[in-house]
Order: structure tokens, then sequence, then C-alpha cells
């Protein structure tokens, strides 16, 4: 028989899914919760979440707000809510980078890491 040495690369392994990227509600007015779930692997990662307008345009960059999530009672606009391990929320409150608010329509949030990035779409009804 022959018996083979064969040795996985943690680059070879399947990475894991972003998942559970929702927001609620949807459409919405004059925010919306924005929740995902992120397994231990992505602890020490750079993560990215940003809303983008139908051409393509950043808007707003939300990833400030995931740096040192903490756990609270009551959520406030812009506040990263800590829900249980590995699961986060996040309120946008409508608003540009400026916090100047947007105009109604279809927007697009983006949460990206080093290895992967998933984009789901949003209705803003003003």
């Amino acid at each position: 028989s022959v018996v083979a040495n064969i040795e996985v690369s943690a680059e070879d392994q399947l990475i894991p899914e972003i998942s559970h990227l929702s927001n609620y509600p949807n459409p919405f007015n004059p925010s919306t919760k924005i929740s995902f779930q992120l397994s231990d692997i992505y602890e020490n990662e750079s993560i990215e979440i940003a809303i983008y307008n139908m051409k393509g345009q950043k808007i707003k960059n939300l990833s400030p707000k995931l740096c040192h999530a903490e756990p609270f009672d009551k959520l406030r606009t812009g506040s990263v809510e800590v829900q249980e391990e590995n699961n986060y929320s996040i309120i946008w409150d409508g608003t540009d980078q400026a916090d100047k608010p947007v105009s109604s329509g279809i927007y697009f949030y983006k949460l990206k890491t080093a290895n992967l990035e998933k984009t789901n779409k949003m209705l803003l009804l003003r």
C-alpha cells in the first residue's frame, strides 16, 4: 500500500463565509440595523463595512465603529452591538460621510475582510 504525507496549509482550507448579513427594516426610514455574524477566524482581521450608492460610490464608511465593539443596552446611531459572541449589529442612519441625509433610493452595504466580501441591497424611503 502507498501512504502519502499531505500537508494542508491555512490557505488551502475553506474560509468560513460571512453569514446572516442582513438589514432590518428594509425598506427603511430613517435608519436600519445591519447585522452579521463572523467566525473566530476573523477576530484579528481588518473588517470594513461601508455603504454605497447605485453608482458604486462609497458614501459612508461604518468601519471605525467596528473597532473594539463593546456590548451595550441601547442602540445609538452608528453604534455597534455585540449581540452574542461573533454576532454584530450596526445602525446606519441614512446619512453620508459628512452626516448629511441621503436621498431616497437603493443603497448597498458591503462587508469586506482580507479574504472575502459580501454585499446586500437596501431601500431608503424618505
